[in-house]
């Protein structure tokens, strides 16, 4: 993803369609977000997604700013 949105990067067919993302994509993408988000490398080696435990783990991560 250089300098690209994360909504035009390209989406990983098996790892739910998440933006496929370089290291330092995600790692910028976890800082904007204040460490909301956290980056995991793709299991099947497309490079990194990103994700928010505060929700995708059943809700049972923190929530700021959501009501």
């Amino acid at each position: 993803m250089n300098d690209q949105r994360y909504s035009m990067a390209a989406r990983c067919p098996r790892c739910e369609h998440r933006a496929i993302l370089t290291v330092a994509a995600a790692n910028r993408l976890v800082s904007a977000s204040r460490q909301r988000l956290e980056s995991f490398p793709c299991p099947v080696r497309h490079g990194w997604h990103v994700r928010y435990p505060g929700i995708e783990n059943g809700g049972k991560g923190p929530r700021r700013g959501w009501r």
